[in-house]
């Protein structure tokens, strides 16, 4: 195991990496370490991509929903339930490998994923508080 890595850049990319970093309000290291671990996860994980959003950015399906937002159907579920998985994929007009992509991905980053389902959770409830308040 390594306490680090340098890498050489050519000079376009080490250019278009800092402008990156300084659109995204990050530093250059930060932005090269999140876009390699995010890569790492699409190799280890076939059909899961990373979007922007206001919320911020997360795991989706290449084609369907954010894995939180599926995962929020799909609680409890393994890859083996096949019932739930066919029955969610179904619903949701998506093959049944994405919803398993899906599950997989969760089992393996189980705290991130229950964080986005947490935090909508918790805006759901101010909303209606809110909406309430108005009444």
């Amino acid at each position: 195991m390594t306490d680090g890595c340098t890498i050489k850049l050519d000079e376009a990319l080490a250019a278009r990496l800092d402008g990156a970093a300084e659109a995204a309000g990050v530093t250059t290291p930060a932005l090269a370490t999140a876009a390699i671990e995010e890569w790492l996860r699409m190799e280890r994980h076939p059909g899961v991509c990373f979007r922007n959003g206001a919320a911020g950015r997360r795991a989706a399906l290449h084609d369907g929903p954010d894995i939180w937002q599926l995962m929020t159907h799909l609680r409890g579920a393994s890859v083996e339930d096949g019932d739930r998985i066919r029955e969610t994929a179904e619903l949701i007009g998506l093959p049944e490998r994405s919803v398993r992509t899906a599950v997989r991905y969760y089992a393996a980053h189980r705290a991130e994923i229950d964080g986005w389902i947490r935090r909508n959770d918790e805006a759901a409830v101010e909303w209606r508080a809110r909406r309430e308040e108005t009444r």
